[in-house]
């Protein structure tokens, strides 16, 4: 495995892992509210959302990745090319 690849995997599932945490508790201390059982409750559901937010990150990445491409090349000094290399596809988690 290469280093892009293992760098694209890691910041993937890092910020699918914050981005699910962090959604999974204020979701559930909005609907539900804070009491004894709030941490077990926000636990279990992020023990759902998590893999599904990987997934979605995974398949969806590298569409919005193409999509930005012309934005990358009008100004490439600012936008950072993530993957010049990217063919349209869908990718499986």
């Amino acid at each position: 495995m290469n280093q892009t690849l293992k760098l694209k995997l890691t910041f993937t599932f890092l910020m699918s892992f914050v981005m699910s945490l962090v959604m999974s508790f204020s979701l559930m201390a909005i609907n539900t509210g804070v009491d004894a059982d709030y941490l077990t409750r926000s636990l279990h559901g992020f023990t759902i959302a998590f893999p599904i937010g990987f997934c979605t990150s995974m398949m969806v990445s590298p569409v919005l990745n193409y999509l930005m491409k012309p934005l990358r090349e009008k100004d490439p000094e600012t936008v950072a090319d993530i993957d010049a290399s990217y063919q349209p596809g869908i990718t499986k988690c």
